[in-house]
């Protein structure tokens, strides 16, 4: 029996290890995994990703469509901070360029300057627009229609013109001056407040605090109440800190919906109530703009 590693960037093969029979019949024996069973529970099929995982066995009979599969569980199931090692020293040991597969998509991970600048500097063209986002990133982005996700057209367009004509430019920085001035002072307000028996201030804390009171002003262009900052901090973090246990709903796109149930309620519930604390800021800010545009007229 002969395996081939197939390199998937390049197209030619990277190790041709040839083994024995006689061999390949031993490690058959010392490594023989129960088949998968066409239905299985979440649960027991966690426990069986996770035994695989420790036991680290080589998944050389089972077809490349199950190996697939099993590989995007393990990668999503890994944060992303746990990712980047693995790609640096595969990008050591093969080429710079690699393509991964999640979710049945290829993502192509680039290591070396003179590539990157090639193709995102020299053809910025081709690779201008941004592919499809995942199954859970469509919800998140509203379809796509935020500056990061937007494919590349009018929206992107109008998006990055209104993120540099009324936010990055030079000239806008006055019109800012008593926004940044207000949370100055909600700063030193914090920071005074502070008993004196503490022996030290945690100033990180204070910091982001006053730092999304001023992102949620320049937004909205409105004094928020305590109350209602809080609310906005609480389900942007919440969002956050559960977008690793969501990243497993990008697989199994039907099957993943009767599977993991629970966790899509979970995401929808946290959706609904991030638009729920939005959408009257939103809805506030244009009635304001509608009104002074019909002053004007």
């Amino acid at each position: 029996m002969q395996l081939q590693l197939q390199d998937t960037t390049l197209g030619s093969p990277v190790a041709s290890p040839v083994w024995p029979e006689s061999s390949l019949e031993k490690r058959e024996k010392t490594t023989r995994t129960p088949q998968l069973p066409g239905v299985i529970t979440f649960p027991a099929e966690l426990r069986f990703m996770q035994t695989l995982y420790r036991w680290k066995v080589y998944f050389a009979s089972f077809p490349t469509v199950c190996c697939m599969t099993l590989g995007n569980f393990l990668i999503l199931l890994r944060k992303s901070s746990e990712v980047e090692p693995i790609l640096h020293k595969h990008h050591a040991k093969y080429e710079p360029i690699i393509a991964l597969r999640i979710s049945f998509k290829p993502f192509i991970f680039i290591a070396n300057h003179t590539l990157a600048h090639k193709s995102l500097v020299l053809n910025g063209a081709i690779f201008a627009n941004h592919p499809p986002t995942l199954l859970i990133g469509k919800p998140i982005s509203r379809n796509q229609h935020n500056i990061s996700t937007a494919f590349y057209g009018p929206t992107w367009r109008f998006l990055r013109r209104n993120l540099i004509s009324e936010i990055l430019h030079p000239s806008r920085v006055k019109s800012y001056s008593r926004a940044r001035k207000w949370v100055l002072d909600i700063l030193l307000n914090r920071l005074l407040s502070q008993p004196e028996s503490r022996d030290s201030v945690i100033m990180k804390d204070h910091l982001q605090y006053s730092m999304f009171w001023l992102l949620v002003l320049m937004c909205f262009r409105d004094k928020l109440g305590e109350t209602q900052i809080k609310e906005i901090e609480d389900v942007h973090r919440h969002l956050l800190l559960c977008s690793n246990q969501f990243n497993i709903l990008n697989i199994w796109r039907s099957l993943g919906k009767i599977i993991f149930r629970k966790r899509w309620q979970e995401f929808y519930d946290l959706m609904r109530d991030q638009e729920n604390v939005l959408m009257p800021l939103i809805e506030a800010r244009r009635k304001v703009k509608q009104e002074r545009l019909s002053k004007k007229a």
